[in-house]
């Protein structure tokens, strides 16, 4: 069963920025030249640089922000959150300023040891360089300053699974589905997870419920319809490709 899904786990990208709406984009726009004003008049004014930082950032002009938030440092050199933003600019701007990111993240937290959101992001960086101790030392420090952060847990719950921590990864999943027990995506990863320590049972169990909760979502059908193939059951598979083919298109 371990061959079955090929599990390419991904990590939450709870920070990225997703598209915004025509409405949302002019605020931003009217926000930025309100801010380019203040700037004008006080070229030392580090609020108004932080916040049009936020404003590019907003509308993914990664290089725009950037510049900001280094104006931002310069004038004030321990704004744990304008390296933490200048950071996060640089590990969605280009894959290759990875280093760069976690540096950023690194002396954020020099600064303020209790900055959740840089451990946070730090442990994604991490994460993207394939260094899961780290990640998952971080997503450790993020979950004790907010024990209930489920994006957190959840996050660790795959760490553990890339080292093959399994008992700790279920550990953490189970948490996260009593934080929230109407998720569908957690009974997913946690169905993947118990694929590769071939407890079908209790995969088939987690991908029901899955289904149950988000019954939309085509990859959910595409995956039990995988275990339901390995298993022999021919037609439910069939039935369950059939399903996750109609809700992709």
């Amino acid at each position: 069963m371990r061959k079955l899904l090929g599990l390419c786990v991904v990590m939450f990208l709870t920070c990225a920025i997703g598209g915004i709406g025509q409405e949302d984009k002019a605020e931003h726009d009217k926000s930025i030249k309100e801010h380019t004003k203040a700037i004008e008049a006080n070229p030392k004014d580090a609020k108004a640089y932080f916040s049009r930082g936020g404003h590019y950032q907003a509308l993914g002009k990664h290089f725009e922000a950037i510049k900001d938030y280094t104006k931002v440092i310069e004038l004030e050199p321990d704004n744990s959150q304008a390296y933490e933003h200048r950071g996060h600019e640089y590990l969605y701007s280009e894959p290759s300023k990875g280093p760069e990111a976690i540096a950023d993240f690194t002396y954020a937290i020099r600064i303020n040891p209790k900055n959740r959101g840089a451990y946070f992001i730090r442990a994604l960086a991490f994460g993207d360089q394939k260094l899961y101790k780290e990640a998952l030392a971080d997503w450790t420090k993020a979950i004790e300053l907010d024990p209930k952060d489920t994006a957190a847990i959840s996050n660790r719950a795959l760490c553990y699974q890339h080292l093959g921590k399994i008992k700790e990864a279920l550990a953490d999943y189970n948490t996260v589905m009593k934080l929230e027990p109407k998720e569908a995506s957690y009974y997913h990863f946690r169905g993947s997870l118990y694929l590769t320590i071939d407890k079908t049972r209790e995969a088939l169990a987690d991908f029901n419920t899955a289904i149950k909760l988000a019954p939309k979502e085509a990859s959910y059908y595409h995956t039990r319809g995988i275990v339901y193939q390995d298993l022999g059951r021919t037609r439910e598979a069939a039935a369950d490709f059939a399903r996750a083919k109609v809700l992709k298109n």
